[in-house]
């Protein structure tokens, strides 16, 4: 099972991963897609939410961009 979470702002992938909306968290087993929810970003602050969604389960990230810039 993999959980994927895209960063997302206005149902788009955000272009910067710490100041997107919510994530889409997709649940995925044997290739198809058997769960999803929508969870609102806690709050940008540097080395959470990486730590945040690894704490749901997530193990992929989806965004435009992390980091610098």
């Amino acid at each position: 099972m993999k959980k994927i979470a895209v960063a997302s702002e206005n149902k788009h992938v955000c272009g910067h991963f710490g100041h997107c909306e919510t994530f889409e968290v997709f649940t995925v087993e044997d290739g198809k897609i058997t769960g999803m929810e929508s969870i609102a970003n806690p709050g940008h602050r540097p080395g959470f939410l990486p730590n945040f969604l690894h704490d749901l389960g997530v193990n992929v990230i989806i965004s435009g961009g992390m980091g610098q810039g």
